[in-house]
């Protein structure tokens, strides 16, 4: 749409492009339970099928808790990242300073990435118990740095939207791990802990993750467990693609708004359809002609 106006896109083109990523996974103790999860969702931002020496992404990965660790610096080198994932998310008894974690992280990639295109993806139940940034102040500062960060939320707190709805099985499976779960990683004591429940923190992490995703990026929440990797998988994929619209302009006579300086700007509306099915996505933006 321009100035209100549908236009007939002449061609769409995609293109891909290097990334730099910055992931920034919970390891606390009220993700306990999850971590298997988290380490498989993880490894599924990696992107091996692609010829790396073409596109070049490059990963660094940060473990929350009570402190922010970073786990590994930035490498383009994906087999070597893949080996050393499971061994460096283990769970913790410690706390969350998720805040903290995504300061870091923002901070981190303005300062060391080395491709323009850049994205934040966190793995988390969404709580926080621990930071020094607060929940306004962590905002403010997502509103200044222009990264895009996405959250994965690690709970069953909300519905996955239509685009990742799951296809239909003909077994149930639990919504949660289970003894009998199949997993793909080494086994590791996993400590008890009276925290691993939902508390107050955890309650908060919806209202956190919302909040931080109205400053960039977008909130994804994963009702099972099992659908983190899957979660991660496509936005990784939707991060490293641009896509390239050509159209003809067909317009109102006088449309556009005229600025101060006397340039004419057209307001471009780009929405996906079906409108059911994409219900809340669009992309809205004023484009300067001349």
């Amino acid at each position: 749409m321009e100035d209100g106006v549908e236009q007939q896109v002449m061609s769409c083109e995609r293109e891909r492009q290097p990334v730099s990523f910055v992931i920034l996974a919970d390891v606390s103790s009220s993700m306990t339970e999850k971590i298997p999860f988290v380490q498989e969702a993880t490894l599924s931002i990696l992107d091996p099928v692609e010829p790396q020496l073409q596109f070049r992404d490059e990963f660094s990965v940060f473990g929350v808790e009570t402190r922010v660790t970073r786990l590994a610096d930035f490498t383009g080198d994906q087999e070597d990242l893949g080996r050393r994932l499971p061994s460096l998310l283990t769970p913790t008894n410690g706390s969350t300073a998720l805040f903290d974690g995504i300061y870091e992280g923002v901070s981190t990639l303005k300062r060391e990435a080395v491709n323009k295109r850049r994205a934040v993806i966190i793995i988390s139940d969404g709580g926080d118990n621990h930071s020094r940034y607060s929940l306004r102040e962590l905002k403010v500062f997502l509103q200044e740095a222009d990264v895009p960060v996405f959250a994965v939320m690690a709970g069953p707190a909300f519905e996955l939207s239509d685009l990742f709805a799951p296809l239909p099985t003909k077994t149930k499976r639990p919504p949660w791990p289970t003894e009998n779960s199949k997993q793909q990683f080494p086994s590791f004591p996993i400590p008890s802990s009276p925290h691993d429940y939902i508390g107050p923190a955890e309650r908060h992490g919806p209202h956190n993750l919302k909040t931080l995703a109205e400053a960039t990026g977008g909130v994804f929440t994963a009702h099972n467990v099992e659908d983190l990797p899957r979660i991660v998988r496509t936005l990784g994929l939707a991060v490293r693609y641009q896509y390239v619209l050509t159209y003809k302009p067909i317009s109102r006579p006088n449309a556009g708004v005229v600025t101060e300086g006397g340039s004419k700007w057209h307001k471009i509306h780009i929405e996906l359809r079906p409108k059911d099915k994409f219900a809340g996505f669009g992309i809205p933006y004023y484009l300067n002609p001349a």
